[in-house]
């Protein structure tokens, strides 16, 4: 749990990470394009999502994680999935769309934090060096 719990942090903040933006899509607007004005736009959104998740790696408080999708999602079952989440979940309108894409991924069990193993150098190699 305490994994699931940092890789939505980490998804949560990644709009925040990507640098100066001007202006983010939220998730009540992409909703409103997935279910009514813009259903091409939604399906490149979701595919571009997917295809730019998969195999990124996210640095949290608790570690380092890999994000993978589950093999064999589409662009049309993560836009039903975004679209079932922010219908039960309207406090989550105002939030970034990538973030809420994520979160919705995640609670769907499509999208899996793994931790990556990282070794901390060998403080007695380092002192033989010198």
């Amino acid at each position: 749990m305490k994994t699931l719990l940092a890789a939505l942090f980490a998804v949560l903040t990644i709009p925040a990470i990507a640098g100066a933006q001007t202006h983010v899509l939220s998730a009540v607007s992409l909703y409103k394009a997935c279910t009514q004005a813009a259903p091409e736009f939604c399906n490149g959104y979701m595919a571009g999502w997917v295809q730019a998740t998969d195999g990124s790696l996210v640095a949290t408080p608790d570690g380092l994680f890999l994000l993978t999708i589950e093999a064999r999602v589409t662009a049309q079952q993560a836009k039903r999935v975004f679209v079932k989440f922010i219908r039960e979940h309207p406090e989550a309108e105002n939030k970034p769309a990538d973030a809420m894409v994520g979160v919705a991924m995640l609670r769907a069990g499509l999208m899996l934090p793994v931790p990556v193993a990282m070794k901390a150098p060998d403080a007695d190699k380092s002192k033989r060096s010198l």
